[in-house]
């Protein structure tokens, strides 16, 4: 995860550095982060949790892909079979009632609504606006927001186990979608974003203030359209 999210990062500032030295060592650390995602694709058309593992995991193949896909916006050569691969790995993720897997190869059995926000980003990011599983996908995101807001626990909990997380990618799928489940989504989730910041600006998380805040943030941008990973 670490791996990918740094090259992702790296791709949403390149072009912004001051000299033209450091523009061309930050191009050589992408090419050579990218060069590595490439190598290591599974067998399945996945990746798992190291270069050598044989299992995949659609969380890690999710953080893959869209590094992959800001690498080729800022100009770096990603040939286009790794990709189709990958989609295709997603397609066979998702179940029948539009519910994605964690992966083909562990746990085959265990869905969530966070690991199926975090694949239909990445289908978007992928340009596969048109597939059937997404939109079954799709169809699963509303009924499960429609659902957490029923009980009264709003549409943020309807990422039960992984909130900070799967906001992000559910938010990302739902702008780019726009329509009435983005603003359901919206009205509802912000709000509750907004009460949960602690006194001294934070947002806690059980995996560090420093992840809950940045994701936060990166949730509350989302309309400002601040990242090129945003856009549809």
């Amino acid at each position: 995860h670490g791996h990918t999210y740094a090259i992702l990062f790296l791709c949403q500032v390149v072009g912004q550095l001051p000299t033209p030295q450091r523009e061309e060592q930050l191009r050589k650390v992408i090419r050579s982060g990218v060069d590595l995602i490439l190598s290591c694709q599974t067998v399945e058309g996945g990746w798992g949790y190291e270069p050598t593992d044989p299992l995949d995991e659609a969380s890690l193949t999710v953080c893959c892909l869209q590094s992959l896909r800001a690498a080729k916006d800022s100009g770096f050569a990603v040939p286009a079979e790794p990709i189709s691969r990958a989609v295709r790995y997603l397609q066979k993720c998702c179940t029948k009632d539009g519910s994605f897997r964690y992966s083909l190869t562990r746990s085959t059995g265990r869905t969530s609504f966070e690991i199926t926000a975090a694949s239909l980003s990445t289908l978007n990011a992928a340009g596969e606006f048109a597939l059937e599983e997404r939109a079954r996908g799709m169809e699963y995101l509303r009924r499960s927001i429609e659902s957490a807001e029923r009980g009264r626990k709003g549409a943020f909990k309807a990422a039960r186990n992984f909130p900070f997380y799967g906001n992000f990618y559910a938010g990302q799928v739902l702008q780019q979608s726009r329509g009435p489940v983005w603003k359901r989504w919206s009205e509802s989730v912000w709000p509750t974003i907004l009460e949960l910041q602690k006194d001294v600006g934070s947002w806690e998380s059980r995996f560090g203030d420093e992840y809950g805040t940045a994701m936060a943030l990166l949730i509350l941008e989302l309309p400002l359209g601040y990242l090129p990973l945003y856009d549809r």
